[in-house]
């Protein structure tokens, strides 16, 4: 098997790719791989036309898959495809470039300050806007769809809560916020097995994730404050530029109009050639 796996991979090698990873079932901290018995991922510098490819070695699938360095350092920020970052931190390492895979782990683990600023700044866009979403949901009565996005929001408010004591979030997220802040498990756990009616758990458990944002949300925007605080008044755009968001615009737009109403952020409006529109922008005063 794995001089089948070495001749599968050995001549995709080429100049762009940084490195090469197996992984089995057994490696991966996420629930399997579903139908998989084997990926063989390949950590490339630029996009590959077809990212997947199935193949059969002695009655087992094994997916080949390209991965973008940049679409994978993005994922670590922006907690998408956290099955991918799983799969580079247990992989058995086949093939790298200038330690490429070695030196990202490294990283992860390190959990360097700056990245965990913009890792807070991320979850907690994410957070308030499935809270947001899961209230609307619940004042127009779909309380079963309200459920789901609010245990989405929990686990964001889980990550936020692992990035704020220097962790890096893993794939098993309970197991690792029960261990370290036991206060948010205690909500999911309620919230998924508790005794009242729905309606009920679900109306306490927005009080209780208001007062998670609210205590959270200025420590968690550190980063934009430092940024805005160290700059003239910006847009909307120049917030988004100088920020290098790596999340979603909605998101950001949430999250900025959260803050301004918390007072954490001002607004300066701006004289359009309209008498009745101002254009606005956002800065932090010295505090």
């Amino acid at each position: 098997m794995e001089q089948l796996i070495n001749h599968l991979y050995d001549n995709r090698i080429t100049e762009d790719t940084l490195g090469v990873l197996y992984i089995n079932e057994m490696m991966s901290k996420v629930e399997g791989i579903p139908n998989l018995s084997a990926v063989v991922l390949l950590i490339v510098e630029s996009a590959k036309p077809n990212p997947l490819e199935h193949y059969d070695i002695k009655n087992k699938l094994v997916q080949l898959q390209w991965i973008n360095k940049d679409e994978l350092e993005r994922g670590s920020v922006n907690s998408s495809d956290s099955h991918l970052i799983d799969w580079v931190l247990s992989g058995m390492v086949l093939f790298e470039k200038d330690e490429y895979i070695t030196m990202y782990r490294e990283n992860i683990n390190d959990f360097p300050l700056m990245e965990r600023k913009q890792k807070m700044l991320t979850e907690l866009a994410k957070l308030i806007r499935k809270y947001n979403y899961g209230k609307k949901l619940f004042l127009n009565g779909c309380y079963l769809d309200a459920f789901n996005t609010i245990v989405c929001s929990l686990q964001h408010l889980a990550k936020l809560s692992i990035i704020e004591h220097g962790y890096y979030p893993e794939v098993n997220v309970w197991k690792q916020v029960k261990r370290i802040e036991p206060e948010i498990y205690k909500l999911y756990d309620e919230i998924v097995t508790g005794g009242e009616n729905l309606e009920k758990r679900l109306e306490l458990l927005f009080l209780a994730i208001d007062f998670a944002i609210a205590s959270k949300s200025k420590l968690s925007a550190t980063y934009l404050i430092e940024i805005l605080n160290l700059k003239e008044p910006v847009d909307i755009e120049g917030v988004i530029t100088q920020l290098e968001f790596k999340g979603c615009v909605v998101e950001l737009n949430l999250l900025v109009d959260y803050l301004v109403q918390k007072g954490i952020i001002d607004i300066m409006k701006v004289k359009t050639d309209s008498e009745e529109i101002f254009r606005r922008f956002y800065y932090v005063r010295f505090r």
